[in-house]
Order: structure tokens, then sequence, then C-alpha cells
């Protein structure tokens, strides 16, 4: 278990550091990645997919990494938790559904359960918005500096200093 967490970790780490290298502001960046959290929070049966495959080819502002690095975090085995967790929120506003217990579950279970989830996922969706925009923004951001003084460094130790001619050998005969 410890392997797996680790492993996705790292995949996670590995594709928002990709997204923070393109060449899109941080807010786009934040705004990409943050938008398809939003929508990876619903129960759209792999159109989440399908429309950021659409924002990718209809805009140059939509940062696709980071887009596509949301689907990462939002995965097929954290959405059955998010799936339960938001019929649980629609079922404590809207009340229970007569005759359905949390294990029987389907999308058999009709228009009453639909209504619970898809209330509970925007719930959810709504509230992790402007913590996933904040920390993205923040993250990329530190990355960009803490990337810019490295190569700030780096060049200081590759240029030669001002006051020293270089020296030029001479061919051989």
């Amino acid at each position: 278990m410890r392997k797996r967490l680790s492993t996705f970790e790292a995949r996670v780490r590995g594709e928002l550091e990709a997204a923070i290298r393109e060449s899109h502001t941080p807010s786009e960046i934040s705004a990409s990645f943050t938008f398809g959290v939003f929508l990876s929070v619903f129960p759209t049966l792999g159109l989440n997919l399908v429309v950021f495959l659409l924002l990718a080819w209809l805009s140059d502002r939509v940062s696709k990494v980071a887009l596509f690095a949301s689907v990462v975090v939002v995965n097929p085995v954290v959405k059955w938790g998010l799936y339960v967790a938001s019929f649980a929120v629609g079922v404590a506003i809207l009340g229970s559904v007569e005759g359905v217990a949390i294990a029987d579950l389907s999308f058999r279970a009709g228009p009453d359960v639909l209504t619970r989830l898809l209330l509970g996922s925007l719930i959810i969706a709504v509230a992790v918005v402007a913590p996933c925009y904040a920390l993205t923004h923040r993250s990329v951001v530190a990355y960009r500096r803490t990337d810019a003084a490295v190569v700030a460094e780096a060049a200081e130790l590759i240029e030669p200093e001002a006051d020293v001619e270089p020296v030029i050998a001479e061919p051989e005969e």
C-alpha cells in the first residue's frame, strides 16, 4: 500500500512539474488544473476527457498538461470514494431515498439517487475549487522561483568573469 501511494505521489508530482515547465502563466496552469479537478469530481463516465480534448483544441490558454494531470489526481479509484461522499452529502441535504441504501447504489436506482449524487458532487466540486486553485498557483510560483534561482546560480558558475580574458588555444600543426 505504501509503495502504491509513493508511486501515485511521484506520478502526480511528475505531471504537475511538466505542467509548471510549460510556457503558460501560473494563473493559466492553476485554472486549467482546477477546472480539470472540478469537472472530474462529477460522475461523467469519461466524458470529462472529451471536454478536456475539446478545450485543449479550442484554446491556447489552456494548459493541456495541467488539465490532464487532474485526471491523475481524481483517478478511477478516488472517484468511487467521491461518489459515496457526494451521495452522502446529497442525502444530508435532500433526505434519503426510500428503499435505497448506500450499498445498493447503482444507476438503476433512479433519478432520486442521481439527483443526490449530482448535488453532492456539485457541493464537493465547489468546495475544492478555491483551495485547489490557491495551492496550484502557489506551487507553480514557488517552483518557478526555485527553478529560476537554480538557473541563475548555474549561469554564474558557467559565465566567465568579466575581467578575465578567455584563453584561446592555438591550433596544433
